[in-house]
């Protein structure tokens, strides 16, 4: 019996113990907040600001492959996303605290905006990538 008990007790502190360290390690921090998001705020604005360059650029990298921008429209395009990026983070530190004003947002928007409708027409810095057949 008393072998029993000692073999229940050490199966039940393995456990616990297994249990306490599981809980202790470090969290890791979460994919979808990159380095250069948390250095520079995770305040509304600059999460939307940055959530819609990263959709641009998967954006660009599809129609790269899919053959509707050239290798010369795409580089262009990732340029003005990376124009407005350093754009942001300029007014970032330009306010004083990690966060964009409503009209430093509306602006970065306004940039967004524009290189969004270039990538859907298949345009880069030089107009159409099918200059005989008209945009969607």
């Amino acid at each position: 019996m008393n072998r029993l008990n000692a073999l229940c007790c050490s199966v039940l502190l393995s456990g616990v113990t297994s249990l306490a360290f599981a809980q202790e390690a470090t969290p890791v921090a979460s994919p979808a907040v990159p380095a250069e998001k948390a250095k520079w705020g995770n305040h509304p604005r600059i999460m939307e600001v940055h959530k819609r360059i990263g959709r641009q650029r998967g954006r660009i990298e599809a129609a790269l492959k899919a053959g509707t921008l050239t290798p010369a429209e795409a580089k262009a395009l990732g340029e003005k996303l990376g124009s407005i990026r350093d754009e942001m983070q300029a007014d970032i530190k330009a306010n004083g605290k990690r966060e964009l004003t409503e009209e430093q947002f509306k602006q970065l928007n306004e940039e967004l905006n524009a290189n969004s409708a270039a990538i859907k027409d298949g345009q880069g810095e030089g107009g159409p990538s099918n200059p005989g057949t008209p945009n969607p």
